[in-house]
């Protein structure tokens, strides 16, 4: 990321970056440990769209999509929700990574 757009526009939470300033934010898993009030903050900063890279039924990992509708609706909120899993000890192929691209534009 350039510098000059990370002093332009800071990310709004921590542990996260602009992939595209203002539009496009990479965080940490949004149920982060302290369950819903980390989606809260997403949906506070006008977060609408979460692209999970977890498969489902990871171990150990919370499968947040339920409790993200349940804190979108308490705001009166519309949220879209994807999964998009990359293997952990992989890579994303080529039309993996257009696929997420295009869940992105179409959400914007």
């Amino acid at each position: 990321m350039s510098e000059r757009y990370a002093t332009v526009i800071p990310p709004p939470l921590a542990l996260s970056y602009w992939v595209v300033p203002g539009r496009f934010l990479v965080g940490c898993h949004p149920f982060g440990g302290i369950g819903p009030k980390r989606l809260l903050e997403f949906l506070s900063a006008g977060i609408d769209t979460f692209i999970s890279l977890q498969p489902a039924g990871e171990r150990g990992k919370a499968d947040y999509s339920r409790a993200l509708y349940r804190a979108a609706a308490t705001l009166h909120r519309t949220v879209h929700f994807s999964r998009r899993p990359i293997p952990v000890t992989g890579v994303l192929a080529a039309t993996n990574v257009r696929d997420i691209e295009h869940n992105r534009q179409a959400s914007c």
